[in-house]
């Protein structure tokens, strides 16, 4: 059942309440926003942190959040406790031309996805950039997810990145 709010209802528009009446259920301010309740979306952002890792070996990276509402974003893994479509991110860069360098997602320890893409010769900047966008259906317990880094030539850092998600649909 739905109900249409307008200024002609005569229904008190400042609170709604369950059939119960008790407690208020939304309320709705005078500029017609709701502000009860404000639920928070699960999101995180983290910035991958600088960090050396071997040549031709695919490494979990280590991130710092900057942002996660809902404290699901620890260990450098994303675990959502709503079930749903999210929206992932990654991109990374690395600090050698020449050098292929690769993001990898990974979905409770599986690689999900990948894009491997060269660096650009040092007269035309050096490092390479990969990125991932990927809706990931999440079950809202046990599924998790982490980023990952890749560099073809040994001794030399992903340097700079983002890692992000945030609840699109839930189931």
């Amino acid at each position: 059942m739905s109900t249409k709010i307008s200024g002609d209802t005569g229904i008190d528009v400042a609170q709604l309440r369950p059939a119960d009446g008790d407690p208020v259920a939304m309320t709705i301010a005078a500029d017609g926003k709701v502000a009860f309740p404000q639920n928070p979306v699960p999101a995180f952002i983290a910035t991958v942190n600088t960090q050396a890792i071997a040549g031709g070996v695919v490494t979990i990276l280590t991130c710092t959040e900057t942002f996660d509402p809902l404290n699901q974003f620890a260990d450098n893994k994303f675990t959502p406790q709503v079930a749903g479509l999210y929206q992932v991110n990654a991109n990374l860069a690395n600090n050698i031309s020449d050098n292929w360098c690769g993001a990898y997602l990974y979905k409770n320890g599986v690689q999900f996805a990948i894009n491997i893409v060269p660096g650009l010769p040092a007269p035309l900047g050096g490092s390479a950039r990969p990125c991932i966008s990927q809706l990931v259906s999440m079950n809202g317990t046990t599924d998790y997810l982490n980023v990952a880094g890749y560099n073809s030539i040994d001794g030399f850092s992903i340097n700079s990145g983002l890692f992000s998600a945030a609840l699109v649909r839930a189931a």
